[in-house]
Order: C-alpha cells, then sequence, then structure tokens
C-alpha cells in the first residue's frame, strides 16, 4: 500500500512563486517544489492561487520495505 503525501498544487491559470532570490512562473496543475518557503505557500494559499492534495507517493512504507525482503 503506497503512503500519501499532502502537495501543494496550482489552482490559478498562471502564478509567481518567490524561490529565494528569484521568481519563477507555474501553470496551473503543477506542484510546486519543496523548497518553497512555508511563508510563501501560506501566502499563495490565502490567495487562493495554491491548494494543498493528497497524493499517492511512490516510496514504500516500512511495512512494504519489511514485507518484500527474501527469508534467510
Amino acid at each position: 500500500m503506497a503512503a500519501k503525501k499532502t502537495m501543494n498544487r496550482v489552482a490559478a491559470t498562471l502564478i509567481v512563486v518567490k524561490l529565494g532570490n528569484t521568481e519563477q512562473y507555474y501553470k496551473k496543475g503543477s506542484f510546486l517544489p519543496a523548497a518553497v518557503d512555508a511563508k510563501e505557500v501560506t501566502r499563495l494559499k490565502k490567495l487562493g492561487l495554491v491548494d494543498s492534495v493528497q497524493v499517492e507517493s511512490s516510496e514504500p512504507t516500512k511495512d512494504e520495505d519489511q514485507g518484500n525482503a527474501p527469508a534467510s
């Protein structure tokens, strides 16, 4: 069973995101990178430009890692 994690997805047609000392553009449906500052994410959410969504993680859970180990 894959774990779920929360990611921030762009809800507006096009947004400008402050990323360090630069600005980057993201189109609707894009996911913001983890490097975006929490204050910037909060600002974008308050403006209704970004939504938090649950997505399936491709990383296996600890249970899956241990369950796939071959018996010795």
